[in-house]
């Protein structure tokens, strides 16, 4: 599979895609991934994911990331990290990684948070578009 090729969509079943296609832009979709009818269960979390100290020192000059999703930068998501996570969570992840970057003066461009009730930690990655996903997602 090459670098930029996403697999096969579990639940359509479509083609390969590339470059993040695949993926569902959260401020603008609301329809579940598989268009079933389906609740956003946020409540279903006992706990928020807890965001992790980044690697980077906070005043190096590469942590200027500010995670501000635009016409050019869209934020998106992973089915996966949909499906673990919620549509809910994930945005509020996001402004959580809003303010902290305001605080800060930005952040580095791979930031993560942790539950202790899932399976895997969630990314949020800024290059040139912000990218909640899991560390399995291919």
């Amino acid at each position: 599979m090459a670098p930029d090729t996403y697999p096969r969509n579990r639940v359509s079943g479509d083609e390969p895609t590339t470059s993040r296609a695949r993926q569902v832009n959260l401020l603008t979709d609301k329809q579940p991934i598989d268009g079933s009818p389906h609740v956003w269960n946020f409540a279903a979390m006992t706990t928020f994911p807890i965001l992790r100290p980044q690697e980077i020192p906070l005043d190096d000059r590469t942590s200027c990331n500010m995670f501000e999703p635009n016409a050019a930068k869209p934020f998106v998501a992973t089915p996966a990290a949909i499906e673990m996570y919620s549509r809910e969570t994930i945005l509020a992840c996001l402004q959580v990684l809003q303010e902290s970057a305001v605080k800060h003066g930005g952040l580095d461009c791979l930031q993560v948070f942790e539950s202790l009730e899932k399976q895997e930690k969630l990314w949020f990655i800024e290059d040139g578009v912000i990218t909640a996903l899991l560390p399995s997602d291919d």
